[in-house]
């Protein structure tokens, strides 16, 4: 996943755009009630553009000792959609997205794309050689859920789509960088602070089984199983979020091999997950993982953690021997923000969550660190201030010393926005008036102008990018 993510370019800004309908409210005092479309009855239904237009541009020097002139790549971004949301008869909510992409790649996130086969949480599209040794992506993600609340301490939500768990820029325990797939999603209050969550998703593994006559085989179905456990603690001006949680990947078609189905239906679908040594059985279970995770929120400030711990099997311990992965793993962060100003700091480890050798079938975004990308810092520093309209953003980070990556050392990037204004059903009349929409935008589609620069020095490579973009496509938690 993306290593270097400003909120400006993918974050919720404090008044940006009303992204999904308010449970409360449903909507009705949002700019586009007022302004776009909005369709009020039994079916209440709002939609909200996707658009991301920019060109972009690859700076590199040339020559090892970088004498010759430098090389400049041309590439581009085309991204156009809408991302809907809606309720019916205040009973059951729904929402989702529907776009279309278009890429010739030049960005620094290429090098994953090519290594992997796929966009990060997209899933793979048509990747083919372009011009002057560039590749283009063209792909197209439909994405639909439905929430219902079948008793005061109950949740259920199912559909096609992402979960999209865990805090942060990145994840080592659950991460929303997966393709998106077929999902069931159940949330129990326990009471007393206590929230039980059982999430069980259909997944395509890399592999497609043998052609059945004309028809193309279909990808190796895979079953991945997310549980957790949340006490939560109220205090004055705070909370803290100390959440157990346990992942589970499975193999559909082993089910039932060497036992009855019925028991590796109910381990799979078991309210809990404890992985353990295989002790010469077959891996019934294909990896696994335990994990912490926490959370301190304050007014503005939020302090976030994780710890992972791989099984005790052979195969995660020739993995941890050859230093493929890590035994266990850690990331901290700190977020600070105002109503203006926001400050982030991250400390997370480099090394794969999960080795491609435990288990080959799973797909190219297992949950944690991937290892199909160069940028992976260890540590994260961030800022982004709104002044005078615009949305000024800057991050740097360090890159380790890596075994086959030239990239180390450290970075920077930064990201000037002018984000469309409008209305939000959380502030005041008055704040409403004054963060109208502009003057400057077409009234139905809030665009937002932005231009963003990286920069690598020690290897003197240069990004550029400038474009148009509503920002939609994904989110960072901010807290």
């Amino acid at each position: 996943m993306l290593a270097l993510t400003t909120p400006a370019e993918r974050g919720t800004l404090a008044y940006d755009s009303l992204r999904t309908l308010p449970a409360d409210q449903g909507g009705r005092n949002t700019w586009w009630h007022r302004h776009a479309l909005f369709l009020d009855g039994p079916v209440q239904v709002t939609m909200d553009p996707v658009l991301d237009l920019s060109r972009d541009i690859h700076r590199r020097p040339n020559g090892e000792d970088g004498g010759e002139d430098p090389t400049t790549e041309y590439g581009h971004r085309n991204v156009r959609g809408v991302r809907y949301s809606g309720s019916i008869d205040d009973r059951v909510r729904f929402g989702g997205k529907v776009l279309e992409m278009q890429r010739l790649l030049v960005a620094p996130e290429t090098e994953y794309i090519l290594a992997a086969q796929e966009y990060p949480g997209m899933g793979p599209g048509k990747l083919r050689p372009a011009e002057n040794g560039l590749f283009s992506l063209d792909h197209s993600l439909a994405e639909v859920w439905f929430d219902t609340q079948p008793r005061r301490w109950l949740r259920v939500q199912w559909g096609l789509g992402a979960t999209q768990l865990g805090p942060g820029t990145r994840n080592v325990l659950w991460n929303g960088n997966r393709a998106p797939a077929p999902y069931l999603l159940l949330e129990a209050d326990l009471g007393k602070g206590w929230t039980w969550l059982w999430v069980q998703s259909r997944k395509r593994g890399r592999e497609r089984l043998p052609a059945d006559g004309a028809r193309e085989g279909r990808y190796h179905p895979l079953g991945l199983g997310l549980r957790s456990l949340t006490k939560s603690v109220h205090g004055k001006g705070q909370r803290l979020d100390i959440t157990f949680m346990s992942a589970q990947w499975t193999d559909v078609l082993q089910r039932g091999q060497d036992r009855l189905g019925v028991w590796d239906w109910t381990a799979a679908l078991a309210p809990w997950h404890l992985p353990g040594p295989s002790n010469g059985a077959p891996y019934r279970t294909m990896a696994a993982h335990l994990g912490l995770d926490l959370q301190w929120r304050r007014a503005r400030s939020t302090w976030y953690g994780q710890l992972r711990i791989n099984p005790q099997d052979d195969r995660y311990a020739l993995a941890i021997a050859d230093q493929q992965m890590d035994a266990r793993q850690c990331m901290v962060g700190h977020v600070r923000h105002g109503d203006k100003w926001t400050f982030w700091t991250e400390w997370a480890p480099v090394t794969p969550s999960a080795a491609e050798s435990v288990a080959p079938l799973l797909p190219v975004s297992p949950l944690g660190i991937q290892p199909w990308s160069p940028w992976r810092p260890d540590f994260i520093q961030g800022g982004e201030i709104q002044i005078a309209g615009m949305v000024l953003s800057a991050e740097a980070a360090r890159i380790p010393e890596t075994p086959g990556s030239e990239l180390h050392g450290m970075t920077w990037k930064g990201t000037i926005a002018l984000p469309s204004r409008s209305a939000d059903a959380t502030v005041s009349s008055r704040q409403n008036q004054r963060f109208s929409p502009s003057q400057y935008w077409p009234p139905l589609v809030p665009l937002s102008p932005f231009i963003s620069v990286q920069q690598h020095p020690k290897s003197r490579t240069t990004w550029l990018s400038m474009g148009i973009s509503c920002p939609v496509m994904g989110t960072r938690k901010t807290h």
